[in-house]
């Protein structure tokens, strides 16, 4: 897609963190998101509910432009993703160009996907180190930082096998932070685990929340989001039902089809356990 529209990008003194406008995602007849805005600004979480479907984990990865969107414009700090300007217009970018920009987020997926021949300390260095070219003594110290914030400053030579699930989901934190991204986004980061290791995982991103570090978290983990949140946004079918801070949005909600949500996960939670 290119853009014919005047390219302005926000100043560095208002621009957000994250800055999305209109994004549409369609595949083929089914419209996965229908419009969708958001402001991110240093510092905050905000975490996305809403039932499977709704198009969350789509957003997160239009962001980082891993799903290029139909239409609307993602900017992450200087970066229109996926695109350059040129002549005062956007156009699309090539792949190098593309990977430098996704070097301003970090991912982690629902799935850990750690290089299964690698220790725990050799996937965090990975990307310092192949994508950004930095040297392994300097891209070991900052990994050994790394695992010692997640709570694994112990499992530095141990390799994915020998790792719960919940550390290695705490290790693919770290990986993603590596790289010193403006703002980290967590695809259903616990949706994989056994519940008794969900906990250990919430912890960590808890602690980076009170770090600073700016975050968008795809979860049904209603009570973290309540906990943890700056933000929270309510999608269904595509689009933003509802946003606001957590105490409104999931202890007063406004919109009747938030509340629904909520009183049915609530039930479905109860009767599980």
């Amino acid at each position: 897609m290119t853009s014919t529209a005047s390219a302005q990008p926000r100043t560095a003194d208002t621009q957000p963190v994250i800055h999305m406008r209109d994004i549409r995602k369609s595949y083929g007849r089914v419209e996965a998101l229908r419009g969708v805005s958001m402001d991110v600004k240093s510092g905050e979480v905000v975490a996305l509910i809403g039932p499977s479907g709704s198009g969350k984990s789509t957003l997160l990865r239009c962001i980082n432009h891993l799903e290029s969107p139909t239409a609307g414009v993602v900017q992450v700090g200087q970066h229109v993703m996926g695109y350059v300007h040129k002549r005062g217009y956007l156009r699309e970018c090539n792949q190098r160009t593309l990977a430098v920009q996704r070097r301003s987020t970090g991912m982690v997926f629902q799935h850990f996907d750690l290089f299964a021949h690698r220790t725990a300390l050799e996937n965090v260095m990975e990307g310092p180190v192949s994508g950004l070219g930095e040297s392994r003594a300097v891209a070991r110290s900052h990994a050994e930082d790394l695992l010692a914030t997640v709570g694994l400053a112990d499992k530095s030579a141990a390799y994915p096998s020998e790792l719960s699930g919940g550390q290695q989901q705490r290790v693919a934190i770290a990986r993603a932070l590596s790289t010193r991204p403006d703002v980290l986004l967590l695809d259903e980061p616990t949706s994989a685990l056994d519940p008794e290791l969900v906990g250990e995982v919430l912890d960590v991103v808890a602690n980076l929340a009170t770090q600073g570090v700016t975050m968008v978290v795809a979860t049904h983990e209603i009570s973290f989001a309540e906990d943890v949140a700056t933000t929270v946004q309510f999608m269904d079918k595509g689009t933003v039902v509802e946003v606001g801070s957590p105490h409104d949005v999931i202890r007063h909600p406004a919109e009747e089809r938030t509340a629904q949500f909520l009183a049915n996960f609530s039930a479905s939670r109860t009767a599980r356990e």
